[in-house]
């Protein structure tokens, strides 16, 4: 079920994960973190990973393939296929699991973790140097036992995002 606000949809059901967090820096920059291969390589990986970009082309219709690794050799592959980029506010992508060559896989860790995500970054400004970070994630074209699942990891997620968006803080550090 959806609600349309000033052309915004909000979506009114427990399936979506929401993350919101405020960052030290411009919007500008968020933007720029989300949309750089040269940001992303530095800071798009939970804690204990590093993120090694396969290939990247921003545009509607394109892509962010890249591979993370951990220090014992575990790895995943994921992809990102670009829907909308409205600079310096919003981006709109679906995500999943891949293989070598960019095609979507069910992860290995469970069978109804959703091969597919629908995701939306909003970017608001505070101030010249503030800025909130609004993320949405929810299965797309989930089975039941995907969106339960799905919904059932959310704590899980928020955690691993956290760490996530602990790399950021740490890499926007060294931008200063």
């Amino acid at each position: 079920m959806y609600r349309r606000i000033k052309g915004e949809v909000i979506t009114m059901t427990n399936e979506t994960l929401v993350i919101e967090r405020e960052f030290n820096c411009s919007a500008e920059t968020l933007f720029d973190m989300w949309t750089q291969p040269e940001h992303l390589a530095n800071w798009w990986a939970p804690a204990g990973f590093t993120t090694e970009i396969l290939n990247y082309d921003l545009k509607p219709g394109g892509v962010f393939h890249y591979k993370q690794k951990d220090q014992d050799g575990n790895e995943n592959i994921g992809l990102f296929k670009y829907v909308t980029i409205d600079k310096p506010n919003r981006l709109e992508f679906t995500s999943g699991f891949a293989d070598e060559t960019g095609n979507l896989v069910k992860p290995g860790f469970h069978p109804d973790f959703p091969q597919e995500l629908h995701n939306l970054v909003v970017i608001e400004a505070i101030d010249d140097t503030h800025s909130r970070l609004h993320t949405e994630g929810k299965p797309l074209n989930g089975t039941e036992a995907e969106v339960n699942f799905f919904t059932a990891m959310h704590d899980n997620m928020k955690q691993g995002f956290e760490g996530t968006y602990h790399h950021l803080d740490q890499y926007l550090a060294t931008l200063k």
